[in-house]
């Protein structure tokens, strides 16, 4: 069953390595994390735009297990269960869920009311980009932003360039970063298939600058952690 907890792990990591809206981000399904032409990508079904999005997957996030939560998920939407979801409700399931996403991160690291999540990871993508070199439409092209220059709007980035491009892109560095906040997450249930955010593990919540946040588990999924 999906649940608040991988939704809390991993939409902010996807956030920070694709500049994607966390509403986008929590409409993924199994189905939508695949293999193209060698690459790992994400077919974003569900843009602000209304345009579908396909963004390459960075290497750090498969090193840190994102495909292996993936792979021992069911075949339905990663970060919310459906049937859970009222049919009355005139909101999506998956925007409710980003909803509450960006809701437990303010709480949780008393976030400035001034900074909006969504937007920080955007913000911090694209000017980590530029500081590595990338050029405006590549950077347009990842975080699906509307191209306003008519000339521009031709000659798409092809998937080659944006996975050449998500190369170029710098990893997130958590031990140079600024602990925030240490807890125990404790929200996770017992299920009959494996459990990939193991039940009462520390999580980390690190500070990148004063707009991006990141989660961090330790034991289990990266070697960032602090014990």
């Amino acid at each position: 069953m999906p649940s608040f907890a991988a939704a809390k792990r991993w939409c902010p990591w996807l956030a920070a390595y694709s500049g994607a809206r966390i509403a986008e981000l929590t409409h993924l399904e199994k189905r939508d994390i695949r293999t193209e032409s060698g690459t790992v990508v994400m077919d974003l079904r569900v843009t602000k735009t209304g345009e579908p999005q396909t963004v390459p997957l960075h290497a750090h996030l498969i090193e840190l297990g994102f495909l292996t939560f993936v792979e021992a998920s069911a075949p339905d939407p990663l970060f919310y269960d459906p049937k859970r979801h009222s049919k009355t409700s005139s909101t999506s399931p998956a925007e409710l869920r980003g909803h509450k996403a960006g809701k437990w991160v303010r709480l949780k690291v008393k976030l400035d009311p001034g900074v909006d999540p969504n937007h920080g990871w955007r913000h911090t993508w694209k000017t980590r980009a530029l500081a590595a070199g990338i050029e405006e439409r590549l950077r347009d092209a990842i975080t699906g932003h509307r191209v306003a220059s008519v000339g521009r709007r031709y000659g798409t980035p092809s998937l080659s360039m944006q996975t050449a491009t998500m190369k170029q892109f710098p990893r997130y560095d958590l031990q140079n970063s600024r602990l925030l906040r240490s807890h125990r997450l404790n929200d996770v249930q017992t299920q009959t298939r494996p459990v990939h955010i193991p039940i009462d593990v520390k999580s980390d919540v690190y500070e990148i600058n004063d707009k991006c946040i990141l989660i961090s588990h330790g034991h289990t999924y990266t070697s960032h952690s602090l014990n």
